[in-house]
């Protein structure tokens, strides 16, 4: 009977310790296939981003992951796929495998699914400025910042076109006639010497600077490619930052810095003009120039004509030689027209000559006196150019960042994301790539199961910003 009871007593005891270490194997494995989800899971969002677009951060400094992955696919469906196949092959990789049996775990990540995104072009190109802004901001301290923009800040106060005209109206009613040359007339009418292709037009007024205009880039966009032009990808993380007054100088700065002009080309992009693009937004590089030199001229002759009739004693001056040619014409009624006249041509030929300095790389000051100007009355007319320019005052990039400052930020964005999404195009030989494609937050779902019959999610999120 002892032997009896010894048998019944081990027996339940083993079948208690049985089920304990059943109880242990299971607890493990369901610990086990927790960690090895949530460790897989951040591994993969982050190997996620680790296939960012390497050509927007060499170029630009902007961080974004392309969902195409050079195909044509739009949305994140292949970065789901990829998510996947992260997750299936950190499951796979070393399996945990009992006494050569079955894999201890058995994990098989079958779907993924996108919760949040956050695509570059969203709210006009908030990612895209903020990325810009924060560089900017650990590349310059906003106070040298400021400096930089203390001189064209001051400029643009000083010389808006309202008081342009306002000054250029007065200095008109000071010497008592109307010039026959209109800074009204010049601007309204700009338009009509825009060119309809991408070379230069016979009306254009770059021939006004350049007699050889051969070496004009022909380079364009095509407006079907444009980012404004077509559908967008749209995602659903919403940015409730205001872009402010050091974002708009940061951002601005940005553009110059990372985007070629006239003066100084960026090597292998899709236009050469990429600032004055920028600040024109026309799809050819001629007619973006074009714009430019009508900008400059509208400056230039402004400036010029201001300085000009504030000086009496110059204006004395063509008035005397004036009345001399009226009255060996032996009409002297003809006077003050003549002098109008050499005036008007005078302040014109010399705003050309600003505008070839500017276009040479060479300083020109926003307002000189005539005693200064390259130029003389006593041969107005005259084609040449100054070869020197002015050892002070604003160089054309100068002007290109007073001229960007007055874009809006929402355009100016736009503008310069087409510039990004053309130019890796042209760098990579990638012509399916697009901008509303890519994205640098990313919300997503993972959704495992195991052969032992466990289900599980894992849903992890990555966003640069935060």
């Amino acid at each position: 009977m002892k032997r009896g009871y010894i048998t019944v007593f081990f027996a339940i005891a083993i079948s208690l310790c049985l089920s304990l270490i059943l109880a242990l194997v299971y607890g493990v494995r369901e610990s086990a296939i927790r960690l090895k989800v949530k460790e897989s899971a951040d591994v993969c969002i982050r190997s996620t981003f680790a296939q960012y677009q390497r050509e927007l951060w060499e170029n630009y400094n902007l961080f974004f992951v392309d969902a195409g992955y050079g195909s044509k696919a739009s949305g994140p469906i292949l970065s789901e796929e990829h998510f996947k196949n992260f997750m299936n092959k950190n499951f796979y990789e070393n399996p945990m495998v009992v006494m050569g049996g079955k894999d201890f775990l058995s994990l098989t990540c079958n779907d993924v699914e996108t919760k949040e995104i956050r695509f570059a072009t969203d709210e006009n190109g908030k990612a895209v400025l903020n990325q810009a802004v924060k560089w900017m901001r650990y590349k310059y301290g906003i106070v040298d910042l400021l400096k930089l923009y203390e001189k064209s800040m001051d400029a643009l106060e000083e010389y808006s076109e309202d008081e342009y005209r306002e000054k250029i109206e007065k200095a008109k009613s000071d010497i008592g006639d109307n010039p026959p040359f209109q800074i009204e007339e010049w601007i309204s009418s700009s338009d009509e010497f825009l060119m309809d292709r991408s070379d230069v037009s016979l009306l254009s007024s770059i021939r006004l600077i350049y007699k050889d205009i051969s070496f004009i880039s022909e380079n364009a966009y095509r407006e079907e490619d444009l980012i404004e032009c077509r559908n967008l990808s749209k995602g659903n993380i919403k940015q409730d930052k205001e872009s402010d007054l050091a974002d708009k100088l940061f951002f601005t700065e940005y553009v110059l810095t990372y985007c070629g002009n006239f003066v100084s080309e960026m090597p292998n992009t899709a236009l050469k003009y990429e600032s004055e693009y920028l600040i024109t937004g026309m799809e050819a590089d001629a007619k973006n120039l074009e714009c430019m030199v009508n900008l400059l001229l509208v400056l230039r002759t402004a400036s010029n004509a201001t300085e000009l009739y504030k000086d009496k004693v110059t204006v004395k001056e063509i008035e005397s030689i004036s009345q001399a040619i009226a009255t060996l014409c032996l009409n002297p009624e003809l006077a003050k027209p003549i002098a109008v006249l050499i005036e008007t041509v005078w302040i014109f030929n010399e705003s050309k000559n600003d505008v070839w300095l500017l276009l040479s790389g060479e300083k020109v000051p926003l307002g000189k006196a005539p005693s200064e100007w390259k130029t003389t009355f006593l041969n107005p007319v005259s084609s040449n150019h100054s070869e020197e320019g002015y050892e002070e005052g604003f160089e054309y990039r100068d002007y290109l960042r007073m001229f960007l400052y007055t874009v809006d930020t929402k355009t100016l964005t736009n503008r310069f994301m087409n510039v990004c999404e053309q130019n890796v195009r042209k760098s990579t030989n990638n012509p399916n790539f697009r901008l509303d494609n890519c994205f640098d937050a990313w919300k997503a779902t993972s959704y495992v199961t195991s052969d032992f019959g466990y289900e599980y999610m894992a849903t992890r999120k990555y966003d640069i910003e935060e």
